[in-house]
């Protein structure tokens, strides 16, 4: 089962193939620029509340498929809409809501992981640095890390010289 902003982005792909949107009309139809209504399209972007709502107000797409997937994903006009059987974007079911709640936690997680392990690859390229000033400043016969800006300016001055000889 696709998660809450895959779903959202399905629809917005719906409107754009299914009913010839362009970009433009998404953007002006969610209130957003178009794009913005193109990221969303992508899964990028944080959906505001507004967005789901002008989906399901206006294009007719069902709460119930938004929130937890079940369901089709236009309502059937003809038996009448899913707000008038008592399912309304304002009170979503507990099952809905708690299929929400749980997606955004998996994506919140798999986007903190993400930022843990690229903070990893920062840390390793700062000790990678680390390492190479000290072997430079070894190489320049200096033993200790020069303290100050000037001291580490006088470094690199010297590191230039040597290098263009």
């Amino acid at each position: 089962m696709a998660n809450f902003e895959a779903r959202i982005a399905e629809a917005i792909i719906y409107l754009s193939k299914e009913k010839g949107y362009s970009w433009a009309k998404l953007g002006r139809l969610l209130g957003v620029d178009s794009e913005t209504a193109a990221r969303y399209a992508k899964k990028e972007g944080n959906f505001k509340a507004v967005v789901v709502d002008k989906l399901i107000k206006e294009e007719n797409i069902s709460p119930d498929w938004i929130f937890s997937g079940e369901g089709e994903m236009i309502r059937d006009e003809i038996n009448g809409s899913q707000t008038d059987k008592g399912v309304s974007f304002m009170t979503p079911t507990p099952e809905a809501t708690a299929l929400r709640t749980l997606g955004m936690l998996e994506d919140s997680s798999a986007r903190e992981r993400d930022l843990i392990d690229q903070l990893r690859v920062k840390d390793a390229e700062i000790a990678e640095l680390k390492t190479q000033l000290r072997l430079i400043e070894k190489a320049l016969g200096k033993d200790t890390p020069p303290a100050g800006v000037e001291e580490r300016r006088e470094v690199w001055k010297e590191l230039k010289k040597g290098s263009q000889k």
